[in-house]
């Protein structure tokens, strides 16, 4: 349906004053708005179904009403209506319902858009205890954790980050989702790293990479190596370092997976390049570029390692990159013989 069909059959229920049929046109139009990118106009068109529901003492539609227009003016980034929408959602959901989760969810979500990060973690924490009161599904549940971790991590709060993702590891094993548990502990592990105490990490990446390594999740582990990599590098030692980066650039080549491949390769350059081993740093950029044009195309490939490669120039000098370069093409003439 398109936003003119829409707007005709709401034009339609504003003259026949159908209290029922005014408020479905209001969300279809609402909807159609949404899916056009125009987001403002959903938002007061969901302000008019507001004040239809405010007006026959429907509290709870009214305050699904409010949810949807302070989304709506989220998304516009229009932020002050939409807190003025989502705070009011709140005041009027009942307790213990699923639309007190939504809307507690969504000044969560307003919150975070401002920058209040102390904020969202309380709003997401409500959230949580009206949707474990109301019954919430165990996947939703783990939905609203991670953002609670987000909202931890933004405020540079990552040990409780850390915390909130082993509680929802703790919790998805309850329901043994073995790819959703994997990826809970990638990002707690990786919290932990960021956090005051980044030997917590270990547990988690221990666990994840037996799991991993059971249903071949090649991504994962290449994931998984990376972190390890980046806990040699804080332990200074660099061999280590570079032999995880490595091993994730082969589990990312059996992933067919662009990004991780990507990841690696570049890391490996770095961490060659602060082992002095100049020959490596260039080597594992260029066969980067050939593979990363064979996985998603040259044009790509050039704007992703191009300039890793003018910034050894720019580092090494003009002279000291070709020589390197020309010692590498030898190299790889001579392996080809």
């Amino acid at each position: 349906m398109s936003v003119n069909k829409t707007l005709q059959q709401l034009d339609v229920a504003r003259i026949t004053g159908d209290e029922s049929a005014l408020h479905t046109a209001l969300l279809a139009h609402a909807n159609e708005l949404l899916l056009a990118n125009r987001h403002v106009q959903a938002g007061e068109i969901l302000d008019e179904a507001v004040l239809v529901h405010k007006k026959a003492n429907r509290v709870a539609d009214e305050a699904h009403c409010l949810h949807l227009s302070a989304t709506a003016y989220r998304f516009a980034r229009q932020l002050n209506l939409a807190e003025d929408r989502i705070r009011k959602a709140v005041e009027l959901a009942p307790s213990n319902t699923p639309i007190a989760v939504s809307s507690w969810t969504e000044f969560g979500e307003t919150a975070l858009a401002q920058g209040h990060f102390q904020n969202a973690t309380v709003y997401y924490k409500k959230a949580l205890e009206h949707g474990q009161n109301a019954g919430l599904l165990p996947k939703a549940q783990l939905t609203l954790l991670r953002r609670l971790a987000q909202a931890h991590s933004a405020r540079k709060s990552n040990a409780q980050a850390a915390q909130t993702l082993r509680d929802a590891v703790a919790l998805a094993k309850q329901i043994n989702e073995k790819t959703i548990i994997i990826r809970l502990q990638i990002e707690e592990a990786t919290a932990w790293l960021s956090s005051p105490l980044p030997e917590q990490a270990v547990n988690a990446l221990e666990e994840s990479e037996k799991l991993a390594t059971q249903i071949d999740d090649y991504v994962a582990l290449a994931d998984l190596e990376m972190l390890r990599s980046t806990l040699a590098i804080r332990d200074k030692d660099m061999t280590n370092a570079f032999i995880h980066a490595k091993s994730a650039r082969e589990f990312a080549l059996k992933a067919v997976d662009p990004m991780a491949y990507t990841t690696s390769a570049i890391a490996m350059s770095e961490i060659a390049e602060l082992k002095n081993d100049r020959l490596t740093a260039y080597e594992v950029l260029a066969v980067g570029w050939v593979t990363l044009g064979d996985l998603m195309g040259s044009d790509i490939a050039q704007t992703t390692f191009a300039p890793k490669l003018q910034a050894l120039v720019k580092k090494w000098g003009k002279d000291e990159f070709l020589h390197i370069k020309s010692q590498y093409e030898e190299r790889r003439m001579s392996m080809n013989t």
